[in-house]
């Protein structure tokens, strides 16, 4: 996984950009462990629920065509954005995370 800053460090209202290569054939989970310690599963949402992803292939979130930003937002501290894939769909919700599939993916 990488992002769009060589330093990994947003300010309030910036855009970050994301891009997860799996080597295997599976379903992408991206996950961000806020400054609060609350945990969301920014991707899927409810803007782009395929989280179907390739082996070998590079898959850039969000896109245009997905219709969805990755805005930087309070609190602010350090923060962890985690990539996982999976063989099989999971169930975000019973490990305790906050699915985005019925909310906003974006905070002002």
């Amino acid at each position: 996984m990488a992002v769009d800053k060589k330093d990994r460090t947003y300010v309030k209202g910036e855009r970050m950009k994301v891009s997860v290569t799996s080597e295997k054939d599976g379903y992408l989970y991206l996950l961000y462990k806020q400054a609060d310690g609350s945990t969301k599963c920014l991707f899927p949402n409810r803007y782009e629920s395929d989280n179907r992803i390739q082996g070998g292939r590079t898959i850039p979130i969000p896109t245009i065509k997905q219709g969805f930003e990755l805005k930087c937002g309070a609190p602010f501290s350090r923060e962890m954005l985690v990539a996982i894939v999976s063989e099989r769909p999971l169930a975000v919700e019973r490990m305790g995370v906050k699915s985005l599939t019925k909310s906003v993916a974006t905070a002002s």
